[in-house]
Formats: C-alpha cells, sequence, structure tokens
C-alpha cells in the first residue's frame, strides 16, 4: 500500500505582516464608526433626559399653575436662608418623591456661609451628593461630585435653567426676561413668543464646569444652575454659558416639552451686552441686532425667528 503525503505550506513572515496590516487598516477605519454611533447613543440619551425634564415642568404647571423657580430662597423658622435649585422642585415629578421628602425645602436649608460643613445643612449633607442618572449627561466626564460651592461637595448635574438674555440677581420675573429664574414662577401666558422657539433648559458640561441639582446655595448666584444666551453657545471661558460636550452643540429642552440640538454656529450677537446686573438695559437698547441664540432664551422679545434654527 503506498501512501502520498502533501506538505502544509507555512505562511511566510512578509504574508503575516500584510494579514497584520490589514486588519489593522481596517480597525482604523472602523474605530470613528464605533466612536460615532457610541455618541450619537450618549446623545439619544442626553436628549431622552431633557424630554423627561420637559414632562416635568409641565406638570409642575398643571399642578401649581405656574412653571417652577430658577432657584429659590426660602426662609425657615429659625434658619437660615436656602438656595434650592429647580431640579428640587421637579423632583416630585421626576421619580424622585423620596428624595424630595427627604430634603424637605420648606423645613431644611441649602446655605454655605463661608464653611465647608455649615450647621445649618444638618442631616442633608450626605442626600446633596446623591447622584440622579437622569439629570447627567452621559457625554460628560465632569467628576461625580462639584466642589465649587464653597468647597463643599454636591453632586453634578448637566442641565440647567435658561435664565434669559440678562438677569438681575435677586430679583423676580418682572426684571428677568427668561422662562426659569429667582422666584420667577413663570406661566405660559407669559411665553409670547412661543412655546417652541423658547429655551427652558440646555445642558453644561467642561470645561465651562458642570452644574448641580442641588443649586446655588449660599454663593448668591444662579450660576451653578442657570445659564443665559448672552454668553456664547460652548464659550470656552465662561462659567454662565451653556455648553456641552456633544460635538458641535448643545441638546436644549423647549417651552413645548421638545427637545433641540443647537449648532455653536447658530446665529450670534449680543449687542456689546452683558448678562449682568444692568444687561436689562443694554438688552433694551440692542434688541434689533440681537441672534437668533440670544432671542431663543427670551420670552417675550416679540422678534419673530426667521427660517428656524
Amino acid at each position: 500500500m503506498s501512501h502520498s503525503f502533501s506538505r502544509r505550506r507555512a505562511f511566510t513572515l512578509v504574508e503575516l505582516l500584510v494579514v497584520i496590516a490589514i486588519i489593522g487598516i481596517l480597525i482604523a477605519l472602523l474605530l470613528p464608526a464605533v466612536q460615532a454611533a457610541r455618541e450619537a447613543a450618549r446623545r439619544s440619551q442626553c436628549t431622552n433626559n431633557l424630554k423627561q425634564i420637559g414632562i416635568a415642568l409641565h406638570n409642575y404647571h398643571d399642578t401649581h399653575k405656574s412653571f417652577c423657580p430658577g432657584w429659590m430662597i426660602n426662609t425657615p423658622a429659625g434658619g437660615s436662608p436656602s438656595g434650592y435649585g429647580f431640579a428640587v422642585f421637579l423632583m416630585p415629578f421626576m421619580e424622585q418623591q423620596g428624595l424630595y421628602d427627604a430634603l424637605d425645602p420648606a423645613g431644611y436649608t441649602f446655605w454655605v456661609t463661608g464653611h465647608n460643613t455649615d450647621p445649618a445643612l444638618g442631616p442633608i449633607q450626605d442626600l446633596l451628593q446623591t447622584d440622579i442618572p437622569s439629570l447627567r449627561c452621559p457625554s460628560d466626564n465632569s467628576d461625580d461630585l462639584n466642589k465649587a460651592i464653597d468647597g463643599y461637595s454636591t453632586a453634578v448635574a448637566n442641565y440647567v435653567a435658561c435664565r434669559g438674555f440678562f438677569y438681575r440677581a435677586g430679583a423676580a420675573s418682572a426684571d428677568n426676561n427668561g422662562l426659569l429664574y429667582g422666584l420667577s414662577n413663570k406661566k405660559f401666558r407669559d411665553i409670547v413668543d412661543g412655546t417652541s422657539n423658547t429655551f427652558a433648559v440646555g445642558e453644561k458640561a467642561k470645561p465651562n464646569g458642570a452644574a448641580n441639582w442641588a443649586g446655588p446655595g449660599g454663593l448668591g448666584t444662579a450660576a451653578n444652575c442657570g445659564s443665559s444666551t448672552s454668553y456664547k453657545l460652548n464659550h470656552p471661558s465662561s462659567n454662565n454659558a451653556f455648553s456641552s460636550k456633544h460635538p458641535g452643540g448643545a441638546n436644549f429642552a423647549m417651552c413645548d416639552g421638545s427637545v433641540t440640538f443647537i449648532s455653536e454656529t447658530i446665529d450670534y450677537n449680543n449687542g456689546t451686552a452683558s448678562g449682568s446686573n444692568t444687561g436689562y438695559v443694554a438688552f433694551n437698547n440692542s434688541i434689533d441686532v440681537l441672534g437668533v441664540y440670544q432671542l431663543l432664551g427670551v420670552i417675550d422679545d416679540g422678534r419673530p425667528i426667521q427660517g428656524g434654527f
């Protein structure tokens, strides 16, 4: 009986290197697509988070006959003033009733007055560090805790109230032209520019510094839970600007409950006016030249937005 043997030919080094090079090229080609798909998923989750906030705003309005304040000073009997942010007041409408009850905005305070541990915070100190996933954009890589409040750590959030084009610190609705600022308590009837053409809540992330859901505390500013359209979207250095880690822009919840992605190339012109306490004077003087982005932050400027955004 005769046997025939076939010799197996091994890969040469050159062939092996060619195969490795081809695999490397394919991975290099696929990697951007994988990263883009992941960012698309993160942006979709961010959109959903803002939709839930929009629904909560509407449910709050249905219950209380007005929108919630952007932030609120409350002085309980025998206690210090507190500066809770808008997200605290929306908690009962975002499946966070337990946390809201524990915080008890009418009883405990959130006011840091020069110390890392103000006694007025009492038993709510740990509660202020509660992570709420629905208030975090998955694209933002900020730390879980925000130490911006006088050295005291609070949980980070990425969604802030639109306080309009300008603001006056401590003022109520009469002197501020955004939906949510201070003790605003605006109603649907006040949004005369149209609910689909007005910002309610937008994103805030690095490098501008993420916000927090607890509120401004004792800083006397809404920078931790509110932003202004007088500052350019994704402004590289302003802590008052809306910003995001999504390429090219940021998501905004409109007053009608819809969510719109706003490009950072949107028409922008602040008429040299700032968002400071005196900004309302410059706003009135420059309204004819304001950009689309500025007008989207104002509920009653009376200027139609042409051609969409």
